[in-house]
């Protein structure tokens, strides 16, 4: 439907309340400037739905039509209209939270870093068998401490005058027992090669489980776990 209001009518609007209010109602019928006559309102006197009764011409398929405007009524309307547009997006905010809530969504949680082993040397050298006994004592207990060997590396490396100690004629009961131990719980024990030749005792001549030390230098091999990150422990 073409709306076409009366260059009265514009000014009215232009004008606001004030202009409005001047111009023709009730039942009076005037002309606007271009001959068109003003409808009155098809509410009748004492209008309650627009505030003005301000009645304008409308061109429609059946004639002139009444319009009925209502100025004062328009601006509250549109200012709720706004407030509830600004509260929609905290609103649909709102109901999105409610709803994860209630849904029970999980975030994923970060993948789980695996638990790096610790790292640790052992260094027997010396012919006292009560020190090497408490060595291979304390190296039982780590392994348990840490939570198995899973979780802890452990590396013996023995030279010099302590080889005597673990000769399989000859060694004590007591240091074997918990060597052996030692061993099942994933210790590993190396014998120096140069201390092997110098007493004259092969790796078949030990107590079972020992491996020559990777480097024929029992220190040098010392020196290079640590630089691979084994912590030095000399009981």
């Amino acid at each position: 439907m073409n709306v076409k209001i009366g260059d009265e009518g514009h000014a009215a609007f232009r004008n606001g309340p004030a202009s409005l209010a001047a111009t023709p109602t009730g039942n009076k019928r005037r002309k606007l400037p271009n001959g068109t006559p003003y409808s009155t309102c098809r509410h009748g006197p004492g209008c309650s739905e627009c505030s003005c009764r301000v009645c304008l011409p409308v061109s429609g398929k059946s004639g002139i039509m009444p319009l009925c405007r209502s100025i004062q009524s328009a601006r509250p309307s549109l200012a709720k209209e706004e407030n509830m547009s600004s509260q929609k997006p905290s609103l649909i905010f709102a109901l999105v939270v409610g709803l994860a809530l209630a849904v029970g969504i999980a975030v994923d949680p970060a993948p789980a870093v695996a638990k790096e082993k610790i790292k640790v040397l052992y260094h027997v050298d010396g012919k006292d068998l009560a020190t090497a006994t408490y060595a291979m004592a304390l190296i039982n207990k780590h392994i348990e401490a840490e939570g198995g060997p899973e979780n802890i590396d452990v590396k013996l490396v023995v030279h010099g005058p302590a080889l005597e100690l673990f000769k399989a004629d000859s060694v004590d009961p007591k240091l074997k027992a918990k060597l052996k131990s030692a061993m099942d719980k994933g210790a590993s024990a190396e014998m120096c090669q140069v201390s092997m030749k110098l007493f004259g005792t092969p790796l078949e001549k030990l107590v079972a489980g020992f491996l020559p030390t990777e480097h024929p230098v029992a220190v040098k091999r010392i020196a290079d776990l640590q630089r691979e990150g084994y912590i030095y422990i000399k009981p």
